[in-house]
């Protein structure tokens, strides 16, 4: 009697103890047949799917902030220069007999150029957006000579008998020089970082020169004409280049920029007692047209 109940106390603590307990049916795990063992076992799992794609990083701000450099590098281009009578008799005599000509370019100027920049880059992606002004000294001068000599003959006669034969002979010089001291950017920029470390960008804005000129105009021994002008000039540029990144801070450089630095008007006057009983309007006018090739290279620091 004693053992029937011992048995149904332990019968009714496993029932209580299994109805408080929960339970999860087990997955079975599938089973293939082994024709080398001749018997079922597990069969291999599938493989796991592929990840989902990542987005790329956005690149570095590698070219973003402000900046300062040094530069160096070689311009060279010309002034064409067109000349023309003024209203005064003589000067159109001049012209009419070639005395004078119509064009004298300066087309050899060259100079090597150095100095330096500061500017500032903002980069969205991989776009750079930026303005930079910069400033070089260079020692630009070039000038051209026309020189023309006409001999005329006169002849006095005493019925056929030749008396006398006089000889004159004339000589004009024209000369046109231009000079430039110094040449100044400030331009925009608008670039792509091609990777991370290379910059490919194009570039354009004003641009400001010190230009000299100076023309002369006489008739050898009897007349002197002229004029000088020293001023700043105004202008425009636009150009491009290539960035190299060599580490966090430096940064190598070449561009080029093309510069139209405009045209300006002048006015040979006279500068003797012979040039102003000849011409006091002057020898002849003129209109030139300045513009630049530049091509550097540049070493920047990113502060």
């Amino acid at each position: 009697m004693q053992m029937v109940t011992k048995l149904s106390a332990g019968a009714a603590a496993l029932g209580a103890a299994l109805a408080g307990a929960s339970w999860a049916p087990a997955q079975a795990q599938a089973q293939c047949f082994d024709k080398a063992t001749l018997s079922y076992i597990d069969c291999p799992q599938p493989p796991p799917p592929p990840p989902l794609p990542v987005k790329p990083p956005a690149p570095e701000d590698r070219w973003d902030g402000f900046y300062l450099g040094l530069h160096a590098g070689y311009a060279f281009g010309q002034n064409e220069i067109e000349l023309r009578p003024t209203s005064d008799a003589f000067s159109q005599a001049a012209f009419g007999a070639g005395f004078v000509p119509e064009r004298l370019d300066n087309d050899d100027l060259d100079s090597f150029l150095a100095g330096g920049q500061i500017g500032y880059n903002h980069q969205i992606d991989n776009v750079v957006l930026g303005v930079e002004g910069d400033f070089a000294w260079m020692d630009m001068f070039d000038r051209d000579r026309s020189g023309v000599t006409a001999i005329t003959q006169t002849s006095f006669f005493n019925q056929d008998e030749v008396l006398e034969v006089i000889t004159t002979e004339r000589r004009f010089e024209v000369t046109e020089a231009t000079g430039v001291d110094w040449l100044a950017t400030l331009r925009g920029r608008l670039g792509i970082a091609v990777i991370d470390d290379l910059l490919l960008f194009a570039t354009g804005g004003l641009a400001f020169a010190d230009v000299s000129r100076d023309a002369t105009g006489r008739e050898v021994g009897v007349s002197n004409y002229g004029y000088s002008d020293e001023e700043t000039r105004f202008g425009w540029t636009v150009g491009g280049g290539l960035e190299y990144a060599l580490s966090e801070r430096f940064s190598l450089r070449g561009d080029y920029l093309f510069v139209d630095l405009g045209s300006e008007d002048g006015t040979t006057l006279p500068l003797d007692a012979g040039a102003l009983g000849q011409a006091p309007g002057g020898l002849f006018s003129d209109r030139d047209d300045l513009t630049l090739h530049v091509v550097r290279i540049a070493l920047n620091y990113r502060l």
